[in-house]
């Protein structure tokens, strides 16, 4: 979300594209470089789908559905289903997210 004054302002996917394609600058999470694309939705998709993990959601409702990765503008985005919300970010563990809890869990491997 970006500031504006003491308010939150929402970026919506049409905006953030429509920016982004003004400047040509792609500003992506530090694990996705070197990632294609196809790469990068799996990844995600493998997150939103584990029933062991919340999945990334909507900030704008909490009824709306989880969040799904789409292509805009040549990069990846997350996208609610319900709304124009974008959130263009995506945390780096869920790219490398494997399924693994051991780590959680103390136990080495």
């Amino acid at each position: 979300m970006a500031q504006e004054g003491s308010r939150k302002k929402i970026i919506w996917c049409s905006d953030y594209v429509a920016e982004r394609a003004k400047t040509g600058v792609r500003i992506p999470p530090t694990k996705v470089v070197g990632m294609t694309n196809q790469e990068i939705i799996a990844a995600v998709e493998r997150w939103q789908t584990d029933a062991r993990l919340y999945p990334l959601t909507c900030c704008t409702s909490t009824t709306h559905a989880p969040l799904e990765p789409i292509e805009k503008g040549g990069q990846i985005v997350l996208a609610c289903p319900n709304c124009d919300y974008c959130q263009a970010a995506i945390p780096d563990m869920v790219l490398e997210w494997n399924g693994d809890l051991s780590w959680l869990l103390g136990i080495a491997r």
